[in-house]
């Protein structure tokens, strides 16, 4: 039986590969009308592949803006006394702020040293720091003097009451309460 179902699975796949063979060999193919022109192949172009296979660029260190530029505080987390640890939120080249820990590197060559309360130094090596970065200054609250109410822009509008409406639902039959009138004095005489 076996043999049998094989026997037929390979002349149904020899019957199959001698119809598309047949029709690829058979069929003409469509001509090419006469005012077609060839078109010209462009020549390749001699690119630099490094960047492809992962290597960045070299930048000229002339060309480097000011390290005071390049480098922004944007926050610390300074340690306690006598402790080594701390934070640091740096922007480099407007890009967004990381948050590193002392002793990482801010970019290669260039490592956080010390942190404290609003200042972070960054150097080379240990003990050398070659810039400092310090956070800039909060500005003062809006304070008036004592006794004094700071003015307001514009005048608000008196605060308008809705009337109360119930959500209670109504029964057949029965009909709503009466509406009291704004001045207090009783049942509205039209609804009477």
């Amino acid at each position: 039986m076996s043999s049998r179902l094989l026997s037929l699975l390979i002349w149904a796949a020899v019957a199959a590969s001698a119809f598309y063979w047949g029709l690829r060999l058979l069929v003409k193919p469509i001509p090419v009308p006469g005012q077609a022109l060839v078109a010209s192949v462009a020549a390749p172009l001699g690119g630099d592949l490094s960047r492809l296979l992962g290597t960045p660029p070299a930048q000229p260190l002339a060309a480097a803006a000011p390290a005071d530029s390049r480098f922004k505080l944007i926050g610390v987390v300074a340690p306690r006394a006598g402790q080594a640890s701390g934070l640091a939120l740096i922007s480099v080249d407007g890009k967004p702020a990381r948050a590193l820990a002392v002793g990482r590197e801010v970019e290669p060559g260039l490592r956080l040293l010390a942190v404290t309360q609003r200042q972070a130094d960054l150097g080379a090596a240990i003990g050398a720091a070659s810039l400092t970065l310090v956070l800039p200054m909060l500005a003062e609250a809006n304070r008036g003097r004592p006794g004094e109410m700071p003015a307001l822009s514009s005048q608000r509008p008196p605060m308008l009451r809705a009337p109360f409406t119930s959500t209670a639902a109504v029964s057949p039959g029965v009909s709503p309460p009466a509406e009291a009138p704004a001045d207090g004095a009783g049942p509205n005489p039209a609804k009477r």
